[in-house]
């Protein structure tokens, strides 16, 4: 097993070696890059490893051990841009019935920061809105009609930050998925012209609820190791569950497909 794991990550290692000193189509070696990396990761001899690494250290692992988990979950990160995509590529061709009118991507611009001076760090001199509660917000600001569905989850590709999932909570109206506990002393929500006085007052209340819930940690909190943000657990998915196969481009190649669009910078950021 050992020879076999280093192999698989000596040839990981020479991808992201070959991708960093390479020139050409630089998207299609991300891609390429992705893939691999997802394949890496749910690998079973690759999850069997990550077991034993997190059962060998006990409570308190040694640096070295504690070093090679963050690197995985460094590695998990990016593998699950290809988890996600592929997941949503199979829910439409499931479901291909719900899409006859075409499917786009769609892109929020995000709200600039805001000056601070609360914030913890002495370096950190700014606040800023994170995706979950602009996808809140934005679901908020909407009408209501049988053409735009809300969501009924937010977050489910990630772990939340302690705030985020303190706020859709409080919110009631989406259901958050895990949080890594992580309280970011810079976050916050916007301010908008476009908030009405029920919408004021609202959330209003969500950041009373939120501020209860922060006190009530008050002599509960404890320290532990920094969390990785941004991650799911590879090691539970069983299967690679039929994500790569021939039925799913032949089903995504009958979809009706709207008119691409192509993200600025500013929007992607």
């Amino acid at each position: 097993m050992r020879q076999q794991m280093e192999s698989s990550i000596s040839s990981l290692a020479l991808l992201y070696t070959m991708y960093e000193q390479q020139e050409g189509d630089e998207i299609m070696q991300l891609k390429h890059l992705v893939r691999a990396t997802y394949h890496f990761c749910i690998n079973h001899s690759t999850k069997d490893f990550v077991e034993r690494l997190l059962n060998s250290g006990g409570a308190t692992p040694t640096s070295q051990v504690q070093a090679a988990i963050n690197q995985y979950r460094q590695l998990e990160k990016i593998a699950a841009y290809y988890r996600i995509a592929t997941f949503l590529a199979r829910i439409a061709v499931k479901h291909s019935g719900l899409f006859k009118s075409g499917i786009a991507i769609d892109y929020l611009k995000p709200y600039e920061s805001t000056p601070a001076t609360i914030a913890h760090e002495s370096w950190a001199h700014t606040c800023h809105v994170h995706a979950e509660v602009q996808l809140a917000v934005h679901y908020d600001l909407q009408s209501s009609s049988a053409e735009t569905l809300r969501p009924r989850c937010i977050g489910t590709s990630k772990w939340l930050c302690f705030l985020c999932y303190s706020f859709l909570e409080a919110h009631g109206k989406f259901f958050p998925s895990k949080t890594h506990g992580k309280l970011y002393d810079q976050w916050t929500i916007p301010d908008l012209v476009e908030f009405d006085d029920e919408t004021v007052a609202r959330y209003r209340d969500v950041i009373a609820r939120i501020d209860s819930r922060v006190l009530e940690l008050d002599g509960n909190v404890f320290w532990r190791p920094e969390p990785l943000t941004s991650r799911q657990d590879f090691t539970l998915i069983h299967t690679d569950d039929g994500l790569v196969t021939g039925k799913l481009n032949t089903g995504l190649s009958k979809l009706a497909l709207s008119d691409s669009v192509e993200p600025t910078k500013e929007m992607a950021m």
